[in-house]
């Protein structure tokens, strides 16, 4: 197996399971910040919301580097 730079693993094709953690990742941030823009939202919810937004920014990035193994040997 050859070893990618940076680059290109991110300019790669990125498999359907993890283009779908993308949006899940990106939704999860979208939601988070506009439930924090609230006014009068109690601190502990506000807490939750960031580490809402955390976990989704992870998932979207993480996912981010998955690629598609190709084996062009096989017929």
């Amino acid at each position: 197996m050859t070893e990618m730079g940076l680059w290109a693993r991110l300019k790669s094709d990125t498999p359907l399971f993890f283009k779908k953690v993308q949006w899940l990742g990106a939704s999860l941030v979208t939601l988070s910040a506009a439930l924090m823009a609230v006014p009068g939202l109690p601190v502990v919810l506000a807490s939750y919301l960031g580490y809402a937004a955390t976990v989704g920014g992870v998932m979207a990035a993480v996912s981010q580097f998955a690629v598609k193994q190709y084996n062009p040997e096989q017929p």
